[in-house]
């Protein structure tokens, strides 16, 4: 087992993309369930130049799951943009609740395409602790992260109906607007009071 992983390593680090490529489907769990793996296939989130060998990278760690995610949030902090973007896709993949505090940081990254990955996958995850950071968001000076996050809000449906009428209190207009039109779209009578005034 030592030897075959050692080999698939060097592979790796082959110039050939193919190579690269048929070295990460061998990494698979149900291939070599092996942990080491993980910290490699971070790695090339991290490094690699080449879209497809990112998203096999990805799709071998999102088959490793919440096994991943330690290796995953301590590369959040990495100097490269492309590379946190890379790391939160991933994260918003895996879609464990773990990475909510992590990805709440991301939202706030200097880097937009990372906050708008960031606003997506706490989406994706689901979980309600990530609605007030998604409120605040529908304020991003960037158009497109505050449809993004206007997205992420309406999955949470009835379950962000006291925090979008809380929003009506908020000082930015772009936030009290979005919140009004999320609130039509959930379409419940709870909000009607506070859309009347």
């Amino acid at each position: 087992m030592t030897d075959h992983f050692d080999m698939l390593l060097v592979q790796l680090e082959s110039s050939d993309i193919q190579q690269r490529s048929q070295a990460i489907f061998e990494l698979q769990p149900d291939k070599i369930s092996d942990e080491r793996v993980i910290p490699y296939l971070v790695n090339i989130l991290c490094t690699e130049p080449d879209l497809n060998i990112v998203e096999d990278a990805t799709w071998v760690l999102v088959r490793y799951g919440t096994d991943a995610i330690p290796a995953l949030l301590k590369a959040m902090t990495h100097d490269n943009a492309l590379a946190r973007h890379n790391i939160v896709h991933a994260l918003g993949k895996i879609a464990d609740r773990q990475a909510v505090p992590a990805l709440k940081v991301a939202t706030q990254d200097t880097d937009s395409t990372v906050r708008q990955k960031a606003v997506y996958a706490l989406g994706q995850i689901g979980d309600a602790d990530a609605i007030d950071t998604l409120i605040l968001k529908l304020d991003d000076p960037v158009q497109d992260i505050r449809w993004t996050a206007r997205e992420a809000l309406e999955t949470f449906g009835k379950i962000a109906l006291p925090q979008l009428i809380q929003a009506f209190t908020m000082e930015s207009p772009q936030v009290r607007e979005l919140s009004a039109s999320l609130l039509g779209d959930i379409a419940d009578s709870s909000s009607v009071d506070a859309l009347i005034k």
